[in-house]
């Protein structure tokens, strides 16, 4: 679960930096 969140969350903090 860890490394779910772990790949998870760049991820989503990635997509909402290049959505704006």
């Amino acid at each position: 679960v860890a490394k779910c969140i772990e790949i998870g969350l760049p991820e989503l903090i990635l997509m909402i930096i290049f959505t704006q």
